[in-house]
């Protein structure tokens, strides 16, 4: 029972090591003396681009020719190994040392949402259950739906997901289907802001235990949480416990929130096994993520260490909880009675509950387009897409203040028309 055979889908099953990446890896960790003649790396003297620089915090970086040369070339499906020590590093920082640290390993995405097609397309086939948040990030469904996975949805409120129905649910389908996977996005839920509480995360980890199922702890919005000490994370929790040898949690991490989007870098980390299925599915799409985005953060932390980061992390939280303050102050302002929210423990965004309309489609995509005002209703985020829903989300990472208030404003007005006010 120590394998993860058992999890891996018929296509991660069937993936080969690439013989030519091999050999990569191989030239990458070789020194001088090996005369390769066996890569395909194209010369780098071809390429056209002879310096790069970038400024951070006021003071320029230059990078070397030898940082150049490598920012240009092809490199390990796993990452940069210079990059993927800086990952350690931030992952024993906030998630503890483990015992278990020898069974860890990480592989770099071009972004969290490469990195989380691949693991999921690695463990799920056809007709495999998956018990997710409900509402849920769209991004993921996407991933889901094509794979033909069964996403069974877990009920979610202001501390998360409800773990009560996740049992209940988990028992209503194990005989059914081929249950694998418990996906949650554990702070600041995309669409809700909702935190898994510490009790429920306990609960979580007790119940994938019990029922032997992975759990896929999606958690871009890790270094945006707002409130109170920042929670243990399902990763840690999981492999600092010394009571189960058998670790069930992988961990979807971005930089996207917090240094650039654009960038597109993100990283997976859990068990070798399941990382090693990961490397091979890199092989066979993007073969790495890019050299030079991994070469610029590798700079940034160079620059940084550990102090900086957390310097420019407490700049980026404190930022995004002005702006949700202040959101949230212009819906108490505006709606009043019209719409119920909890307040964002996280994340970007509020979730708003419109009082006395029982689907927000129409409002949100036609009246409000029509006033000026985009917003997301809450169908966009169902499990069940068809199903009416009342909510809708809204986003306080990028409109001005001025454009928040005047948002809520026009909303309060939409609604007080639909409900003939």
């Amino acid at each position: 029972m120590n394998s993860y055979e058992r999890f891996f889908s018929r296509a991660a099953l069937a993936r080969k090591p690439s013989p030519i990446r091999v050999l990569t890896k191989i030239q990458m960790v070789s020194g001088p003396e090996m005369i390769s003649l066996a890569g395909g790396m194209p010369n780098g003297a071809m390429f056209p681009i002879s310096g790069l620089s970038m400024k951070v915090d006021g003071s320029e970086i230059q990078l070397s020719q030898a940082q150049l040369a490598t920012a240009l070339q092809y490199s390990s499906s796993l990452g940069l190994a210079s990059f993927l020590r800086h990952l350690d590093s931030l992952r024993t920082h906030y998630h503890g040392e483990s015992s278990f640290s020898d069974n860890i390993d990480t592989c770099v995405s071009t972004g969290s949402q490469n990195g989380l097609e691949m693991l999921l397309g690695s463990l799920l086939n056809e007709g495999d259950g998956i018990l997710t948040d409900d509402p849920m990030y769209p991004g993921t469904k996407a991933i889901l739906r094509p794979l033909g996975a069964s996403i069974i949805p877990i009920k979610t409120d202001g501390d998360g997901m409800d773990t009560d129905d996740l049992a209940k649910q988990i028992e209503k389908f194990k005989k059914s289907h081929n249950l694998k996977v418990i996906m949650t996005v554990a702070n600041g839920g995309n669409p809700t802001g909702s935190t898994l509480s510490l009790e429920r995360r306990h609960r979580l980890l007790e119940l994938a235990h019990a029922y032997d199922l992975l759990v896929v702890e999606d958690d871009p919005y890790y270094f945006l949480q707002f409130d109170g000490e920042q929670l243990p994370s399902l990763f840690e929790l999981d492999w600092n416990s010394s009571q189960n040898s058998f670790k069930r949690v992988i961990r979807s991490d971005s930089f996207s929130k917090i240094i650039s989007a654009g960038i597109r870098i993100g990283w997976i980390t859990g068990p070798k096994e399941v990382i090693g299925k990961l490397e091979l599915a890199t092989q066979c799409s993007t073969l790495h993520c890019p050299s030079l985005t991994q070469v610029i953060c590798t700079e940034l932390f160079d620059k940084w260490g550990i102090n900086g980061f957390e310097e420019h992390i407490v700049k980026v939280k404190d930022f995004y909880r002005n702006r949700r303050n202040f959101l949230v102050a212009s819906a108490e302002k505006h709606l009043g009675d019209l719409a119920d929210w909890d307040v964002p423990k996280g994340g970007l965004f509020l979730w708003i509950k419109l009082n006395g309309i029982d689907d927000t489609t129409a409002l949100i995509e036609q009246k409000a387009r029509e006033a000026n005002v985009l917003l997301c209703p809450g169908s966009y985020f169902a499990v069940d897409e068809n199903a009416p829903n009342s909510y809708c989300r809204v986003a306080f990472s990028v409109a001005s203040e001025e454009q928040m208030d005047e948002a809520m404003r026009r909303l309060a007005e939409l609604i007080k028309m639909e409900l003939g006010n």
